[in-house]
């Protein structure tokens, strides 16, 4: 069973992933190179939970090592 706090506290990182899923990103430089900044999905879900959320994370291909499959 839940407590208020857990279920409250599990709306705010459902709605998080909602938001950041929803966003559509514009190309951006990396700070320290220039070079322009690639995506890969990172996909969140909960335990018990049929909901999915795939959330883009920013990479640089020149500074950060190369992500893994």
């Amino acid at each position: 069973m839940e407590t208020t706090s857990n279920a409250e506290l599990l709306q705010s990182f459902k709605d998080f992933f909602d938001r950041k899923s929803a966003i559509l990103l514009e190309p951006t430089k990396c700070e320290w190179c220039g070079s322009t900044l690639e995506y890969f999905d990172a996909q969140f879900w909960f335990y018990e939970n049929e909901k999915e959320w795939t959330i883009p994370l920013r990479f640089c291909p020149s500074c950060d090592l190369q992500p893994r499959q």
